[in-house]
C-alpha cells in the first residue's frame, strides 16, 4: 500500500493543482523581475563612480526617475529603464509607457529648468524604425532640429501637444525636454543583466584582476 501511494505522488502526469498551474492574474513575479532589472542596471551605472573620468558624482535609484545621475558640473541626467519580452511589439511613440516617460521628462524640465543636461529612454527591446511619426529615434531627431513646435511635421506637433496635456506644461517645455532625450535599445536581455554587471565591474574595478568570478558575483 505504501509503494502504491508513493507512485501516486511521483506520477509525472500533469495535475490540475495550484503548484503546477501558472496564475493568470498575479503579475507579482513579472513586476519583481522588472524592478530587479532596473536595480541591476542602476548598479551597472554605479560602476562609473569607480572612474573619475566619467564626471559622475552621485547616482540615485527611484528618486524622480528610475535612475538619476548627478554630474560634476551640477547638472543631472534622468534615466527611464524599460523591459519587454521578445514576443511583444516594437517600441513606438504611441506606446503608453513611452508617453509616460516623456511626461516625466517634461515635468522634471518644468520643475528644474536648465538643471537636466539629458534624459534617457533605455530598453532591452527593439525600437520601431520606419522614419515616421511612430519611430521614436526619428521623432526625437526631428525635435532636436526644430526651434519651435511650428517647425515640426503635423503628426509630431500632435505628439508634443499630447505630452504637454499629460504633463500639464507648455509645448515649449516639452520641446526643451525631448530635444535632450535619447532613446537606446541596446540594454541586455533580462536573463543577461547580471552578467553585464559583472563584466562592467571587471572592466572598471582595479581589484577585479585578483578576484575569482564567484567573488565578483558576490560583490
Amino acid at each position: 500500500r505504501r509503494r502504491k501511494k508513493m507512485r501516486f505522488f511521483t506520477d509525472s502526469a500533469p495535475r490540475n493543482t495550484p503548484d503546477v498551474v501558472p496564475s493568470a492574474d498575479d503579475p507579482g513575479d513579472e513586476t519583481a523581475r522588472r524592478y530587479r532589472y532596473q536595480w541591476t542596471y542602476a548598479a551597472i551605472l554605479c560602476c562609473a563612480l569607480l572612474n573619475s573620468d566619467r564626471g559622475i558624482l552621485e547616482i540615485f535609484c527611484e528618486h524622480h526617475e528610475d535612475v538619476l545621475l548627478r554630474h560634476d558640473d551640477g547638472t543631472f541626467t534622468g534615466v527611464q529603464v524599460k523591459t519587454r519580452a521578445r514576443d511583444q511589439a516594437l517600441w513606438a511613440t504611441s506606446d503608453e509607457e513611452f508617453l509616460t516617460a516623456c511626461r516625466r521628462f517634461a515635468r522634471l524640465e518644468a520643475t528644474f529648468p536648465t538643471r537636466f543636461r539629458s534624459f534617457r529612454f533605455l530598453t532591452n527591446h527593439p525600437l520601431h524604425s520606419g522614419r515616421n511619426g511612430r519611430d521614436i529615434c526619428y521623432v526625437l531627431d526631428q525635435i532636436r532640429r526644430a526651434a519651435t513646435c511650428a517647425d515640426l511635421p503635423s503628426r509630431i506637433q500632435s505628439l508634443v501637444a499630447r505630452i504637454a496635456d499629460l504633463a500639464g506644461c507648455s509645448q515649449q517645455v516639452v520641446l526643451e525636454a525631448l530635444s535632450k532625450t535619447q532613446a537606446d535599445c541596446s540594454l541586455p536581455r533580462q536573463e543577461d543583466i547580471g552578467v553585464r554587471l559583472v563584466q562592467t565591474l571587471t572592466d572598471l574595478w582595479e581589484g577585479a584582476a585578483d578576484a575569482p568570478y564567484s567573488r565578483l558575483v558576490l560583490a
